[in-house]
C-alpha cells in the first residue's frame, strides 16, 4: 500500500512562514549537527550497539540570530499575512 499526499497551498504557506521567521540563520554543517546519543544504563545480559552509526544522532544548529533579528523576521511574516 502506498500513501499519497496532496500538496495543500495553506500547508506550504505555513511552512514558508516558519522558515521566513529564521531567515538569516546559517545552516549547520554536518559535523556540527551530529552528536552521540546517551545509551543509558545497560542491564545485565543486554547489549549496546557497537557500530558508530547506531549511537549517532542529529540535532538542529544553535540559533545564531539575535532576538531583534528574530522579532523583525516575525513582524515581516505577520505583516505579509495581514496579522
Amino acid at each position: 500500500m502506498k500513501l499519497k499526499f496532496k500538496t495543500q497551498a495553506y500547508q506550504t504557506a505555513a511552512v514558508q512562514a516558519v522558515l521566513d521567521c529564521f531567515k538569516g540563520q546559517a545552516p549547520a554543517s554536518t559535523q556540527d549537527a551530529r552528536y552521540r546519543i546517551d545509551p543509558g544504563r545497560v542491564r545485565t545480559g543486554e547489549t549496546i550497539f557497537s557500530q558508530e552509526g547506531m549511537l549517532g544522532g542529529f540535532k538542529n544548529a544553535d540559533i545564531t540570530l539575535t532576538d531583534n533579528d528574530l522579532l523583525n523576521n516575525i513582524i515581516q511574516v505577520q505583516r505579509r499575512q495581514n496579522l
